[in-house]
């Protein structure tokens, strides 16, 4: 259940958008918490959003109520939110959970808990997509 303070026409605008969003969509990553609200990129993302649709998702994304409210709406969604979150960016993530196949990576483990990643069978030291320094502990 949503609080008090969303607006049925507002949530209707922003679950429609926020439903048919890819899983690393910026607004889905925000309405969920797990990115920080910007006013910037959202305007980047929807032109037409004016300033009852920027205060409501910044509302949500902040409002553990309607937190859990959205949460709901879907699980399966929010599962993998959660579950992407743990990796550099977005690619990573995709990539690691085999949605991109047609890129081979892999991280394999050596002595103990370290180990390295590979791209394409070569071990590689940053992600090839945002250059975050990769972790090398399991």
């Amino acid at each position: 259940m949503k609080c008090n303070s969303v607006q049925d026409d507002i949530a209707a605008k922003v679950l429609s958008l926020y439903g048919g969003a890819d899983i690393g969509d910026p607004l889905a990553m925000i309405l969920s918490g797990l990115a920080e609200f910007d006013r910037g990129l959202i305007i980047s993302l929807i032109p037409d959003a004016d300033e009852k649709f920027l205060s409501y998702v910044k509302h949500v994304s902040e409002c553990e109520v309607c937190a859990k409210w959205s949460e709901s709406l879907n699980p399966a969604r929010q599962k993998m939110l959660e579950k992407s979150s743990h990796y550099c960016c977005m690619n990573m993530f995709k990539t690691v959970d085999g949605a991109i196949p047609e890129i081979d990576l892999e991280f394999k483990t050596g002595r103990g808990s370290y180990g390295t990643w590979y791209l394409n069978s070569a071990g590689i030291n940053f992600c090839p997509w945002c250059g975050t320094k990769l972790g090398l502990e399991n």
